[in-house]
């Protein structure tokens, strides 16, 4: 027979999963935000200037904040958990396509293209601010 978790449990499972991803998530923010201020460029600042507007550190603070005092909801839980993984992805890709960049020869000539990257990560930080905005009203 099977036997069911209770709900209680898979948010608080889902809860510290999704601290885990942001904890990550500021981590590869960081990351990527002292990699273009050491090896600035036109087209690094243009990138840092497109986080900054963002303002990823800080919202992904504000849902740290909220898991602590969060309620147990488990449809916030689940759609921020869903966002931040998507987020996560995408800041893979720039860290890997980033750590490639500075193996190339000349790297310090070369334009570093994460134009794709940061255009998909601008629409899920919409969207995350989307869901932040819905929560506060809800």
């Amino acid at each position: 027979m099977l036997q069911f978790i209770p709900l209680s449990i898979t948010i608080l499972i889902k809860k510290n999963i999704l601290n885990i991803i942001i904890v990550s998530l500021l981590c590869k923010v960081s990351n990527m935000i002292n990699y273009l201020l050491i090896n600035e460029t036109k087209n690094n600042n243009k990138y840092k200037d497109e986080l900054e507007k963002l303002d990823i550190e800080l919202k992904l603070n504000i849902i740290k904040k909220w898991l602590i005092n969060n309620n147990n909801n488990k449809l916030y839980t689940n759609s921020l958990l869903q966002i931040c993984i998507i987020v996560d992805d995408i800041m893979d890709k720039i860290n890997i396509k980033i750590k490639y960049h500075n193996n190339k020869l000349f790297s310090k000539y070369r334009i570093l293209n994460i134009d794709n990257e940061i255009n998909e990560l601008m629409k899920y930080i919409f969207i995350l601010n989307n869901r932040l905005l819905l929560f506060n009203f809800i």
